[in-house]
Order: structure tokens, then C-alpha cells, then sequence
């Protein structure tokens, strides 16, 4: 592993960082090198809310949403990526719901993501939830999930009603 990785992933101390309040094991070593890289594009000044990260369009914090790379979401909410933008219809919040990344959603919830956002109709994948907010994607999927799907899901629940509640 590259010296450089280890350096910059112990930048982020566990003691300053929300997201290892949810977390009990340390990111992978792949989760540290995109970190690591991430963090030296945007310090040489790469536009933290660039949306050409995918062909898809994804900004830099829907991907690490995607990837279910919280460390990485914290860091990017941190530096004041923008939460509410859209790729293909969904936010970042969408995306933590769609794919039941709770870890994720929690930064994105503290830093204040708007609950009213709906999805945009379109034909990509995930058509179930056009029109849905968050709250209305996660309770779609709690009717046929099962465990360990169904905790997370519960989870992003709470978490999105303690959200609507300081609103």
C-alpha cells in the first residue's frame, strides 16, 4: 500500500468524524485510496461538485453514496459538496435509500439534505420510486424486505423522521 494512502486516511481521526460513529470496522484499503485520491484532486482544486464523475452524470458524493464509501461522504459534506443535486432524477439521499446505505444517509441528514425532494420520472433503472421522496422509497421497500435489509431500512427510517422532525 502506498505510503501516501495511510497518511491521508489518518487525516480523518475517528474522533472528528461523524462517520465512524455508525461504523465499527475501518475502511478497506480500496475505500482508502479513493479517499486519498479524492482528497489530493480536490486540494489541487477539482471541483467538488463536478458532475462527469460517471457517464451517468454523478457527482462525486452520489458515487461515494453508491459505493456505500461513508467515510467518504462525511469528507465531502464536510468540505460543502452540494447535497441536493440530481443525477438521473434521484439525489444522494435517493440513492442511500434506494440501495439501503444508512451509514451514508446520516452525514447527508446532519448537514441538513432536503426530505421533499421527489424523484424524476425517467426510464433508468430504479422506475419504481419515480415520483417518491426518501421517506416514501424506504417505506416501499420495508413492505417486502427481510433481514439484515429490512434493519438498515429501519434505520434510514428513524433517521429520516428525526430529520423531518428538526425541519
Amino acid at each position: 500500500m502506498p505510503a501516501f494512502v495511510s497518511e491521508a486516511a489518518a487525516v480523518l481521526s475517528r474522533e472528528d468524524n461523524i462517520a465512524w460513529q455508525s461504523r465499527d470496522v475501518p475502511p478497506t484499503q480500496v475505500q482508502e485510496y479513493a479517499l486519498a485520491k479524492t482528497k489530493d484532486w480536490l486540494d489541487a482544486g477539482g471541483d467538488i461538485n463536478c458532475t462527469t464523475v460517471t457517464a451517468m452524470g454523478h457527482t462525486l458524493l452520489i458515487k461515494a453514496c453508491i459505493d456505500n464509501h461513508e467515510v467518504l461522504v462525511a469528507e465531502l459534506v464536510k468540505r460543502g459538496a452540494k447535497l441536493d443535486i440530481k443525477a438521473k432524477g434521484k439525489s444522494a439521499l435517493h440513492y442511500c435509500c434506494l440501495l439501503t446505505h444508512p451509514s451514508c444517509a446520516k452525514p447527508l441528514l446532519d448537514a441538513g439534505a432536503r426530505l421533499d425532494i421527489r424523484v424524476d420520472e425517467d426510464d433508468t433503472e430504479f422506475t419504481e420510486c419515480d415520483g417518491m421522496t426518501a421517506m416514501e422509497i424506504v417505506e416501499e421497500k420495508l413492505l417486502g424486505s427481510r433481514d439484515p435489509e429490512a434493519s438498515r431500512l429501519h434505520a434510514l427510517k428513524r433517521m429520516l423522521q428525526d430529520a423531518t422532525r428538526r425541519s
